[in-house]
């Protein structure tokens, strides 16, 4: 299911959805006690950033790599904003 929203964000940066075979995604759904996936949303859009760096790294100096991110961590990065003290 994240691979397919993974996909789905590629085509509409005009770039082919093949790329995403190049980023592992693991863990998943339920992060949070809520009806929506927050785990995938989060894993194919830091997926599809972590992408794009790695293809500007590779034009840079050569070296491919592949991606790894996993859902539930990127989801929990979705609520960091909750864990920041302001005075």
């Amino acid at each position: 299911m994240i691979q397919t929203t993974l996909q789905e964000l590629l085509k509409l940066a005009d770039l082919p959805a093949s790329l995403a075979g190049r980023v592992h995604l693991s863990g998943g759904d339920p992060v949070y006690r809520t009806p929506f996936r927050i785990g995938e949303a989060a894993g194919a859009a830091l997926g599809a950033v972590g992408l794009l760096l790695a293809q500007l790294r590779e034009l840079q100096n050569g070296v491919r790599s592949d991606v790894s991110v996993d859902a539930r961590t990127a989801g929990a990065s979705m609520r960091s904003s909750r864990y920041i003290l302001v005075n």
